[in-house]
């Protein structure tokens, strides 16, 4: 399924995967503040993220999300977009990087942190451009990606992993780096 004919005035979409494994990929939209929602259901499922804010719910299966085209976007210091996987499983991976050589992980703290977008910076400022890391935060953990610039800045990958507060596994695989399940 491919979102790309959505209407321009876009103030949301739901798309529900049956049980198979399904292929979505989300489209990017001209206008509108929505987000898409995503029920995928059984199966081993693809699922492509855009630069619109996605919420994922992953269901059974070893699927894979690419989240690297999910960046923060313009308003990265006060609202920053984001994809949120509201069931992330042991068996499921995400790419967060498309880097020509290996990239690693970090786990950082974000101590004092006071809201999320002071926790994102706190963590990016830890960790230095073009290096990922992941902290917890209100009972959820947060992956970011960081691009060239150091600290949170509007070509940053974030990712929300609702309820998760253990430690994650990271790999290199060809082009592509990212999470494979818990740790």
């Amino acid at each position: 399924m491919n979102t790309a004919n959505v209407a321009t005035a876009f103030a949301g979409v739901s798309v529900k995967g049956g049980s198979n494994g399904d292929s979505i990929t989300l489209s990017a939209q001209s206008s509108g503040n929505g987000r898409f929602t995503v029920d995928a259901g059984a199966g081993a499922d693809t699922i492509t993220t855009s630069t619109t804010a996605a919420t994922l719910t992953l269901g059974e299966g070893s699927d894979t999300v690419d989240a690297t085209l999910t960046v923060a976007g313009s308003a990265f210091a006060t609202a920053p977009v984001f994809t949120t996987i509201t069931d992330f499983q042991a068996s499921d991976k995400i790419i967060i990087f498309n880097p020509s050589s290996a990239v690693t992980a970090t786990k950082t703290f974000v101590t004092g942190a006071t809201s999320l977008v002071d926790a994102l910076g706190l963590a990016l400022s830890n960790v230095g451009g073009g290096v990922a890391a992941y902290f917890v935060y209100g009972g959820d953990t947060y992956v970011v990606a960081e691009d060239s610039t150091n600290g949170l800045s509007a070509n940053d990958v974030i990712v929300k992993l609702t309820g998760i507060t253990s430690d994650l596994s990271w790999t290199n695989s060809g082009n592509a780096s990212g999470l494979v399940g818990i740790a």
